[in-house]
């Protein structure tokens, strides 16, 4: 395409017109700009591919997994992007957290705002990285498998959130759909784990 891509994904628009049926939508950067942008491009067969030239959302750092998708039920389509909290202290710092926007035209996105955080549940230094969002299946409901950075013990785990109308998020759980892999017995925390997980973007049926 002739610009860099990184933290994107892609999507069939169902109701593109033919030469704009897969769509991209992707973070980058403007020459001369400090802060980063999010880009998008389209593709009538997700090969070949022409770029939406001005940015989707400029000077918006979206430093992770961009997940988008035309939803048919409300018209529209919606958007999971990267946001950020301040966190009181006495060096001003931000947590990582999910923002989400929707447009009726693909190529003009309004500001993301927040709509997952942590809470009083999760431990102060706790971020969350990606989203991976996608549809419910054969339901008129929404998943995340969103990765939840835990600072303490520098280890990643994957957990499961539900939504109903894809603004409103809960977490029926707190223990990790994928953990961060075995704990050792070092006594330190931070060699204690084998691994750190993200999931990716969309489900696969298992039925036969």
């Amino acid at each position: 395409m002739g610009r860099q891509v990184r933290a994107g994904t892609v999507f069939k628009d169902p109701g593109a017109p033919p030469n704009e049926r897969y769509k991209i939508i992707h973070k980058g950067q403007e020459m001369g700009r400090p802060l980063g942008c999010v880009f998008g491009a389209t593709s009538p067969d997700g090969i070949d591919w022409t770029p939406v030239e001005e940015p989707l959302l400029r000077d918006y750092g979206s430093d992770t997994q961009i997940v988008a998708r035309f939803d048919e039920e409300i018209g529209k389509y919606r958007g999971f992007f990267r946001g950020r909290r301040p966190v009181d202290g006495e060096m001003p710092q931000i947590r990582r957290t999910i923002a989400y926007a929707e447009t009726e035209d693909f190529n003009h996105w309004p500001r993301p705002e927040t709509v997952v955080t942590t809470d009083v549940y999760d431990h102060p230094g706790t971020d969350i990285y990606t989203n991976a969002y996608t549809a419910w299946p054969d339901a008129d409901a929404h998943l995340m498998f969103p990765a939840f950075y835990q600072r303490e013990i520098d280890v990643m785990s994957v957990q499961l959130m539900t939504s109903r109308d894809g603004y409103n998020w809960e977490r029926h759980t707190r223990e990790p759909l994928i953990d961060g892999g075995d704990q050792g017995t070092s006594g330190d925390p931070r060699r204690d784990y084998t691994a750190g997980f993200y999931a990716g973007v969309g489900v696969v049926s298992m039925r036969p």
